[in-house]
């Protein structure tokens, strides 16, 4: 049924209706006593202008249901229009009985002219420059390393992604049957699907191990991988000059990638619940317990955790900070900072941790027990900066060239390491090694504990904004609450109360745990 001033009404005829002939011909059946005003409602506007702005195909011998060729034919009024694509853009030319005799063979010749010139242009190669496959990949991989928005995890998995093409394109008799991309046809693409579906590979890539076995592309990775595809082949008809012609259609059509419908999760419980988190909390020995307070309490992301420092612990209003540091090589996922209020659950765990006087809150076991000292000791944002820089430049010199996005991100890396910070397979384990010390059926993940989270806040009632600020989503273009919304301290504490009333069992647990442990530490 549609809706608003256009709607339609499906029902029988009956006795009481009457009959309005449209203008056109035909009867309309309207209820009885609107016969006026059905009349008047269909003849004003169509009366008038129906003729003029009506469109109809022309058919007539030669021509396709009105095309001819690459070009399409349509009557309007006394006039014919001519509509083709060309160069990226769609294209029209109108023919008026004024300027022409007989403007139905003045529509073929010209249609006919448009076709030749089409293919002439997409058989010589005219305006484009050739490129293989490969060239493609890397000038695709080229823009975004030059993109501002685009960081090195990004980059890293488009190039993985893109080596899966190149490798069908340069290693399989159906790839190598196009040589460039302008010359990759929908016959190509279904081989390259057919290929991705039998291909074999581990989880990241890496050897083969117990915990990271070989098997088949999931759904979303085969859907990932011919995206990447699309986005070579668009990217090439955009560059100046294209690599494919900007007149041709893309053989990558959406049902080809797969259709990926983003759904809100039905109605069903969290994969994990705070009674389950509560469970675990007395078996964690101190540097389990300050390492996974954050995760339990806020729903962190792990590969964030090792990036907190000491500084960014402030006590004068109890807030625990995420921010990036660009001059250290990081940034956080789409360079959103998140505030945590310090509660007195989660400053209990985190006390062992904030007795140093510098470098990152969380770093790793060996550190942590005396074991061992980092390489970067003390470390604070200013130190890490300088030796991140100095380092750059050593690379770059060595390399003879500035240094990619994937490399910067790998340098960062392994300085923060350096300083001790810890890293997302370190949560993991600890989380792993705390359910299975319980028997837990399910052995929770860090994304479940930030679907608990997410859970939580709404339950609670919590602001969108205030939401955001948590668990630092990405704004979305458009958001009024990151163009117009101002949260401050006090409101994140207030919320952050109403949310804690809620799950008072699991801060119970972790502050008897911390007090357990601190009055052993005592001893």
């Amino acid at each position: 049924m549609r809706t608003g001033k256009h709607r339609r009404v499906n029902r029988r005829a009956t006795s009481d209706d009457a009959s309005v002939r449209n203008p056109e011909g035909g009867l309309r059946v309207v209820p009885r006593g609107m016969e006026v005003a059905a009349a008047h409602a269909v003849s004003n506007w169509t009366r008038r202008y129906a003729k003029r702005h009506a469109f109809r195909r022309i058919n007539a011998p030669g021509l396709n249901d009105g095309r001819l060729g690459r070009v399409t034919l349509y009557e309007r009024g006394d006039n014919v229009l001519l509509r083709w694509h060309e160069n990226g853009k769609n294209a029209s030319d109108t023919i008026k009985p004024s300027e022409y005799d007989d403007i139905l063979s003045e529509a073929l010749l010209r249609a006919a002219e448009i076709n030749r010139r089409l293919e002439s242009k997409r058989r010589s190669g005219a305006g484009f420059t050739k490129a293989t496959v490969r060239e493609a990949c890397e000038a695709l991989l080229a823009s975004k390393e030059a993109s501002p928005d685009c960081h090195g995890p990004t980059i890293k998995k488009y190039r993985q992604e893109l080596s899966r093409v190149v490798e069908f394109a340069e290693t399989t008799p159906e790839g190598r049957r196009c040589k460039f991309v302008h010359e990759i046809d929908s016959e190509w693409c279904q081989g390259f699907s057919r290929w991705l579906d039998a291909y074999l590979t581990t989880r990241n890539g890496g050897p083969v191990t117990d915990r990271n076995p070989i098997g088949f592309y999931s759904r979303g990775q085969k859907q990932g991988v011919r995206r990447r595809l699309a986005n070579v082949i668009e990217h090439g008809m955009q560059l100046d000059p294209p690599l494919i012609p900007r007149d041709s259609r893309s053989p990558v059509t959406r049902d080809f990638i797969g259709r990926r419908v983003r759904r809100a999760n039905s109605l069903s419980s969290p994969p994990v619940t705070a009674e389950e988190l509560a469970t675990m909390v007395p078996v964690l020995d101190e540097y389990a317990l300050a390492l996974l307070a954050p995760l339990f309490l806020y729903g962190a992301r792990p590969s964030e955790l090792g990036y907190v420092l000491i500084v960014d612990y402030r006590a004068n209003d109890s807030m625990l900070c995420m921010l990036s540091r660009p001059a250290t090589g990081y940034t956080t996922k789409a360079g959103v900072d998140k505030y945590w209020p310090v509660t007195e659950p989660l400053a209990a765990c985190l006390w062992p941790m904030l007795v140093r006087y510098t470098g990152p809150i969380l770093v790793k076991r060996w550190i942590h027990e005396g074991r061992g000292s980092p390489a970067l000791c003390a470390a604070d944002s200013s130190v890490l900066a300088l030796e991140f820089n100095r380092r750059r430049k050593s690379e770059a010199e060595r390399l003879g060239r500035p240094l990619t996005k994937e490399e910067v991100d790998r340098l960062s890396k392994r300085v923060w390491t350096e300083a001790g910070a810890v890293a997302a397979r370190d949560v993991r384990r600890e989380l792993r090694r705390a359910a299975k010390k319980v028997g837990l059926p399910h052995i929770p993940t860090p994304v479940d504990c930030r679907h608990l989270f997410e859970s939580q806040c709404e339950e609670a009632r919590l602001a969108d904004g205030v939401i955001r600020h948590l668990m630092g989503h990405t704004p979305q273009q458009g958001d009024a609450l990151h163009s117009y919304n101002h949260t401050t301290v006090d409101t994140l504490h207030e919320q952050v109360a109403i949310l804690d009333e809620r799950r008072k069992r699991l801060l119970d647990a972790l502050v008897t745990r911390a007090s357990e442990l601190a009055a052993r530490h005592r001893v």
